[in-house]
């Protein structure tokens, strides 16, 4: 299989192999950024699959912020 980067037919497959190779490489800066999560999205969207939703940050108080710890 050749692959056409740049044209949308079989671009949801680059997409979700590029997902899974960045996703592995804990040496790229940008991990944790979103970008994983972003390229998913958008190789999901294309295939008409339903977003994968991450469960949100919990909140943290205020009073959480500003806790210290003397030893």
């Amino acid at each position: 299989m050749t692959l056409k980067y740049g044209a949308r037919e079989g671009l949801a497959d680059r997409l979700d192999d590029w997902r899974n190779r960045l996703g592995k490489d804990r040496s790229l800066p940008w991990i944790g950024l979103g970008l994983i999560a972003d390229l998913q999205a958008a190789a999901d969207a294309l295939n008409g699959k339903p977003a994968k939703v991450a469960a949100p940050e919990p909140e943290i108080e205020e009073w959480e912020k500003t806790l210290e710890f003397d030893l």
